[in-house]
């Protein structure tokens, strides 16, 4: 709750300053704003890992993933067309408004799981990296959160300009590839968070990877033989689904790798590693595409999922998340 209250006053008074004439204040303010942001973020998925049963953290995350998604388009889409009636301040203060609803919700929902929760020193603060580097295989499952996502990285922004380059329109993307897109990834995610139920994490794992480097053969397709409207949504959904039949199981086993006492620093440090990755690749994306021409970036893109694969092999069967 109170990072929630954070965020909010954070986001008013970010609507204060002008960044041309107050800069520093400016920078301050988003500096503190993505500070308590992600204390909230670990904060909610702990509270998944405290409040859920483990077989339900797949649907979870997918819940988790329909939410985030939705949020992105309101304050994406919907966030530019208030642009077009009110000012950008006031733009900012409804987004601000609009996670009221949220910060209602944690103070009249009966969250019980205080008793789980460990009173936070520092020795307790240290023993949960030791915690975490005394399970089994820790090496390997660190590469794996720093590699199970490298095509995502790899890819970053760019299948964005390869629609623009290859002709579609900026119409075109809004549609197809944002909305349509953000529809097949949530989609992907609860089809994903269902699948959790079912099968085994290392199964499971193996496969959605699979799935998702195949989807880089429908860029392939673009760029070789057809583009037309349909076969951008068909490449869309094809890349975008897959993605989030991969980002469920993920989620829920880097839940499943904390321990419930010492979860928020536990999921605090995979959540870091995994974005460690994110930047790391994708900073060198356009280089790459540029280098190796579209046809040629896509195949090494498809080629992204050995490393994390070759890992899941090497996977503890077990892990003791208590």
């Amino acid at each position: 709750m109170i990072t929630l209250i954070n965020c909010i006053f954070c986001v008013y008074v970010l609507t204060s300053f002008n960044p041309n004439t107050n800069f520093i204040p400016f920078v301050l303010c988003l500096v503190v704003l993505a500070f308590f942001s992600s204390i909230y973020d670990m904060l909610i998925q702990s509270s998944q890992m405290l409040l859920i049963t483990d077989k339900n953290w797949g649907i979870s995350e997918a819940a988790c993933t329909t939410g985030f998604r939705i949020g992105i388009l309101i304050s994406g889409s919907g966030a530019l067309y208030l642009s077009t009636i009110i000012s950008w301040q006031d733009v900012y203060r409804t987004m601000a408004i609009l996670c009221i609803p949220s910060l209602l919700l944690i103070i009249f929902y009966p969250l019980k799981f205080k008793d789980k929760i460990i009173d936070n020193d520092f020795d307790r603060f240290l023993n949960a990296f030791y915690d975490f580097i005394k399970k089994p295989k820790c090496i390997v499952i660190i590469s794996f959160m720093l590699l199970y996502r490298l095509q995502d990285s790899f890819l970053s922004i760019m299948p964005n300009m390869f629609y623009l380059d290859i002709g579609y329109t900026k119409q075109d993307l809004a549609v197809g590839y944002k909305a349509f897109g953000m529809c097949a990834t949530i989609f992907g995610g609860v089809i994903g968070g269902f699948l959790c139920r079912k099968y085994e994490y290392s199964y499971l794992l193996k496969r959605v990877l699979i799935y998702h480097a195949l989807s880089s053969l429908s860029f392939i397709y673009l760029y070789f033989l057809n583009q037309d409207i349909t076969s951008l949504y068909i490449a869309v959904f094809c890349q975008e689904f897959t993605k989030g039949l991969t980002m469920s199981p993920f989620f829920s086993y880097q839940l499943k790798c904390c321990s419930s006492r010492y979860c928020i620093t536990q999921i605090a440090l995979i959540t870091s590693i995994t974005n460690v990755g994110t930047i790391l690749i994708g900073s060198i994306s356009g280089y790459a595409a540029t280098y190796l021409g579209w046809s040629y970036f896509f195949i090494v893109a498809g080629l992204c999922f050995i490393p994390a694969y070759i890992l899941i092999l090497y996977l503890p069967k077990t892990i003791n998340s208590v």
